[in-house]
């Protein structure tokens, strides 16, 4: 069996194959992973981006330094 980890980088895994300028819609991309594994998600992010699509991405932490540019959204201003 795999870890919660392990399961979530499967899963993110197909982002890489992933080759058309798209909209990814993300919840909590960054759970469950180790700081490796959010720099590899952050790095899938850059890649889709600098092919020309949109990332749409909640998360309750924070994406760390390698993450690409970003508008930050903070929900809890309008709560």
């Amino acid at each position: 069996t795999l870890s919660q980890g392990q399961r979530r980088r499967a899963t993110l895994a197909r982002l890489a194959l992933e080759r058309e300028a798209s909209l990814w819609i993300l919840d909590e991309p960054y759970d469950a992973l180790d700081s490796d594994g959010i720099e590899a998600v952050n790095a899938l992010l850059a890649e889709h981006l600098a092919r020309g699509g949109s990332v749409l991405l909640t998360s309750h932490q924070a994406a760390g330094t390698s993450a690409p540019p970003m508008n930050v959204f903070d929900l809890d201003a309008f709560a």
